[in-house]
């Protein structure tokens, strides 16, 4: 990999990065959807009175399944919340008639339900893991991002909550958060934990941690790791610059355990760190055409052409990752 293209991988997660913090701090994008009954629902809700949680799941997960029954138990007599699931992957018709299904072998789970099968609502929120519950406050902010199901998911969720509906300011919520002690956490917990620190060290830079972090994260070895961990720490692997151990990482994760789209970007970047030219661009390029938020592909689709001669392509490429970031979007015309 030549240096233009390791400083245009930084790049990426710089702006990738920047993006995303500006967008913790303005009001995101009003989002509408119809849940399973045809009803249509908005986010933030339209009298903006109240904040909404957001659980991306996906069924056919362990953790998706605790997450809802989580939710359920937790927010059962919430009448302050707009709370939705948003149920992802192909089989998201199937998945949404059993979450809704009352009676034997139905849920508990008593809120609105939206189907995504071709994760157009999780690439607007920047889903990569599933389960992720979003938290988004009475103006539209985004308040909270949880990945995965933590030990400290409930009181987590809970002071993310409180901060949504304004009772606490962050001061107040960062002591909240830092308050609670950590239980006995399994493997995988812990795993998720060392790859969550990795990818905060590799986006500042700071290889030599990330990488001391990952190897923690390796060391954990969890009987079954969910695919969302492993597609998280192959990320990180690929930030710090290391494709064959990515490479690795990627072959033990099954192809029907994550979207498409994230899988071939997975793959496309791994190949372009491996200098697999032909293979990167078919990646990247079936990456591209069904993500609602293309950007990192694009991107990387960009260094594919740059490198073959073609500058055109390249810079439209890189124009289109830019758009499709949060800043992009604002500062688009009309």
């Amino acid at each position: 990999m030549t240096c233009t293209q390791r400083m245009g991988i930084s790049l990426l997660v710089a702006v990738t990065c920047a993006a995303a913090a500006w967008a913790q701090t303005k009001p995101a994008e009003p989002w509408s959807a119809k849940d399973t009954t045809g009803k249509e629902l908005s986010v933030p809700p339209v009298a903006g009175d109240r904040p909404t949680i957001l659980v991306f799941v996906r069924l056919d997960q362990p953790q998706s399944r605790t997450a809802i029954e989580d939710v359920s138990k937790m927010l059962k007599d919430k009448k302050d919340v707009q709370i939705l699931a948003v149920v992802s992957g192909d089989d998201a018709e199937a998945s949404a008639a059993k979450l809704t299904k009352k009676g034997d072998g139905g849920s508990n789970w008593a809120w609105p339900v939206v189907t995504d099968p071709e994760y157009a609502a999780s690439g607007k929120f920047g889903i990569h893991v599933w389960p992720t519950t979003v938290v988004i406050g009475k103006s539209g902010a985004q308040a909270a991002h949880i990945a995965g199901m933590p030990a400290s998911y409930a009181t987590d969720l809970e002071a993310y909550l409180d901060f949504a509906a304004g009772k606490l300011d962050q001061a107040s919520l960062d002591k909240r958060l830092n308050a609670h002690e950590v239980v006995a956490d399994s493997a995988e917990q812990k795993a998720s934990r060392h790859v969550e620190v990795a990818q905060r060290l590799a986006e500042k830079g700071l290889k030599d941690q990330a990488r001391a972090e990952i190897n923690k994260a390796l060391d954990f070895k969890p009987a079954d790791p969910p695919a969302a961990l492993q597609a998280a720490l192959v990320r990180v692997l690929l930030t710090v610059g290391d494709a064959k151990t990515a490479e690795a990482q990627l072959a033990q994760i099954k192809s029907d355990r994550l979207p498409p789209t994230e899988l071939n970007f997975l793959r496309g970047w791994t190949a372009l760190q491996l200098e697999r030219w032909d293979d990167a661009k078919k990646l990247l390029t079936d990456a591209v055409k069904l993500n609602p938020q293309p950007a990192e592909a694009c991107y990387l689709l960009g260094l594919v052409y740059q490198h073959a001669g073609d500058n055109a392509k390249a810079a439209e490429s890189f124009r289109k990752a830019f758009e499709h970031t949060a800043l992009g979007r604002e500062l688009a015309p009309g």
